[in-house]
């Protein structure tokens, strides 16, 4: 781990938040307040009681990646920072973009971080296309002393055209909903078959001209209650979202594998634009995100503008990086993730992954 000692002091001069968390939240180090309720897949668990939560005064703790026990901790630890340095880096003022921001936390914890490391005005974008998760990022800001009103909350899906997508609308606070599964050709083509097979597509068309649907829901979540609606929705791409913005301090993306849509088109354009990158993705053992890291790699030395870079992939990437093997994961990752750069300063530094043998 050739590349992580420098962060070892990443935190120092931050002092952990201390202060009375309100029922039924919890609190971040930086003393972000997050409502469990954004959490639905907490209450999956029968024994959980929601009731017991907050309430108290709490004295938080820094991230420290040593004591990361779950990939789930070291995912946290690599955000921190992110939203640590991104913070430091900043000058006169400070512009964040987060993709599939779901209700916020990592917008509103870019913005703990300003506040805390390198205070000046800022602008927060969060692009998220489920409805439910606007409203909530809108309460979200608001329980964090954040005006929304002040922010830009864009409510379209990300993807590489401004053409109409199929999106799985629905399940806020899960985080799983993408277009890359449900718009590729392949999922139209069985959208029409099975209205044709099933005598429907009358009722399909009444469907998609009148309340642009299909009337076709996706499970997100195996197992669970959790269900997004496919339907018909608007589009933003990377380079439409960039075109106001001189400079963008810090874009985060967690787009659910959607990122080998939405990245390798505008590369160059997001990288003389932004000064920090961070691609996130849950369970993206996939061939095609792989592929999506190694073009960033590739396309590195056109990127003057770009400073730092962190490919951050969760609970995946995060136990790479931080040596916690997950042996189902690791070898897809492999060729992609050596050579990677990691939070250059003034380059790109190199990562060398452990070995899980």
């Amino acid at each position: 781990m050739n590349s992580l000692d420098r962060y070892a002091d990443v935190f120092d001069g931050i002092k952990p938040w201390a202060g009375y968390v309100p029922k039924r939240f919890i609190a971040d180090f930086l003393g972000q307040l997050i409502d469990i309720e954004f959490h639905p897949m907490l209450f999956t668990d029968p024994s959980f009681d929601g009731d017991t939560v907050g309430g108290g005064w709490q004295e938080t703790v820094l991230p420290d990646l040593g004591k990361a026990v779950t990939p789930a901790d070291a995912e946290a630890w690599f955000e921190a920072v992110d939203w640590v340095i991104a913070a430091q880096e900043a000058r006169d003022r400070y512009t964040m973009i987060t993709l599939g921001a779901n209700y916020g936390a990592q917008a509103v914890g870019a913005q703990r971080a300003l506040q805390a490391c390198n205070p000046m005005p800022y602008k927060l974008v969060a692009v998220e296309p489920v409805p439910g998760n606007c409203t909530w990022i809108r309460h979200h800001m608001r329980n964090n002393g954040i005006d929304p009103s002040n922010q830009w909350l864009v409510p379209l899906a990300i993807n590489d055209s401004t053409a109409p997508l199929f999106f799985p609308v629905g399940g806020a606070g899960i985080g799983a909903n993408n277009c890359y599964s449900t718009n590729e050709m392949a999922a139209r083509q069985n959208y029409a078959d099975d209205f044709i097979k099933s005598g429907r597509a009358a009722a399909a068309l009444r469907n998609l001209l009148l309340y642009n649907t299909t009337g076709f829901f996706k499970e997100l979540v195996s197992g669970h209650e959790f269900k997004g609606e496919i339907k018909l929705i608007s589009s933003i791409t990377l380079k439409e979202l960039l075109g106001p913005f001189d400079l963008i301090d810090y874009l985060e993306a967690d787009i659910q594998q959607s990122e080998v849509l939405v990245f390798p088109p505008f590369i160059e354009s997001a990288g003389s634009t932004s000064a920090r990158m961070a691609a996130t993705c849950m369970n993206c053992c996939t061939a095609g995100l792989p592929i999506m890291v190694g073009r960033l790699y590739s396309a590195m030395p056109r990127m003057a503008g770009m400073t730092a870079l962190s490919v951050d992939s969760k609970r995946m990437m995060a136990c790479l990086l931080s040596g916690i093997p997950d042996s189902r994961r690791c070898d897809a990752w492999r060729p992609a993730v050596e050579g990677v750069g990691f939070h250059g300063e003034s380059g790109f530094s190199t990562v060398s992954t452990p070995s899980f043998r």
